[in-house]
């Protein structure tokens, strides 16, 4: 066998190392915005500034987990959620609101399998910019969730065009 045979025959080797690799991986899950991706409040009127304002079932979202390797579940997830900055920013630099004026509440959670469990904290959560739980003890199986946003009165704050991002983080942690 010459140097060029030997060679195909390591990376064929390596190829399939690798893929047997990629099959054990264990667990696998999938967090998808399937709507509502993103969320800005435009205060314009004199009703928004005084009573607040709320974007009902905006956001939707697809969780999927397997813990697949074993048969066995030997973890559960969690979702949690931050924003990404201090205080929603405004249009205008210099004006900014405050993350806790605005509320996010689980309207839902429901897993496609009738016995797929998690425990829900539906709300109302203030958006921070430190992580805060929705859901533990995720088992296997396909969830989907919608979300609420209210926001409160902005009496002292100046009308304008709000935003940030929320960062939503899915993970698992071993069944004790």
């Amino acid at each position: 066998m010459n140097v060029i045979s030997w060679f195909r025959y390591g990376l064929l080797l390596l190829a399939v190392l690798a893929s047997l690799n990629s099959r054990a991986q264990n667990p696998t899950y999938q967090l998808t915005v399937e709507s509502g991706g993103y969320t800005d409040f435009k205060i314009y009127s004199l009703n928004q500034y005084e009573d607040g304002m709320s974007y009902t079932n905006w956001t939707r979202l697809k969780i999927a987990y397997k813990d697949s390797t074993s048969g066995i579940q030997t973890d559960r997830w969690y979702l949690s959620f931050k924003a990404n900055t201090t205080a929603f920013e405004g249009d205008i630099p210099s004006r900014s609101l405050p993350l806790d004026n605005v509320s996010l509440y689980v309207e839902s959670l429901v897993a496609e399998e009738s016995s797929a469990t998690a425990t829900l904290y539906q709300g109302p959560h203030d958006i921070s910019d430190g992580f805060v739980s929705l859901v533990e003890n995720g088992d296997e199986g396909i969830f989907r969730m919608t979300i609420t946003y209210q926001l409160d009165p902005t009496l002292g704050y100046s009308p304008d065009y709000y935003s940030s991002q929320l960062i939503f983080k899915m993970d698992t942690v071993p069944i004790l």
